[in-house]
C-alpha cells in the first residue's frame, strides 16, 4: 500500500488495472494489442504468467498519457514514479 501511496503522490492522475483481461475473458495478447510490445521480454512474461499490470499516467492534456505494461506491480509502480518525478 505504501508504494501505491507513493505513486499517487508523485503523479497528477493515474489509473491502475490488474488482470482486466480476465474479467473481459480475453487473452493477454488480445487485451494488450500492441505489436511493438509483443517483441519485448516483458510481454512474453505477461503471457507466460497470464498477468497484466497496466498503469496509465495522465498529464496536463487529454493526449498526454503514458501507459506502462508489466507483469509485476512493484516494478510497474517503480517505473511510473520515475516517470512522474522526472
Amino acid at each position: 500500500m505504501e508504494k501505491l501511496n507513493q505513486l499517487a503522490s508523485a503523479c497528477k492522475s493515474i489509473e491502475v488495472s490488474i488482470n482486466k483481461h480476465k474479467s473481459l475473458r480475453i487473452s493477454v495478447s488480445q487485451y494488450v494489442n500492441d505489436p511493438d510490445l509483443e517483441k519485448v521480454s516483458t510481454f512474453k512474461k505477461m503471457v507466460e504468467l497470464d498477468t497484466v499490470v497496466k498503469i496509465e499516467i495522465h498529464g496536463k492534456s487529454f493526449f498526454d498519457t503514458t501507459t506502462i505494461w508489466d507483469y509485476d506491480l512493484d516494478n510497474a509502480i517503480k517505473q511510473a514514479v520515475g516517470i512522474c518525478l522526472s
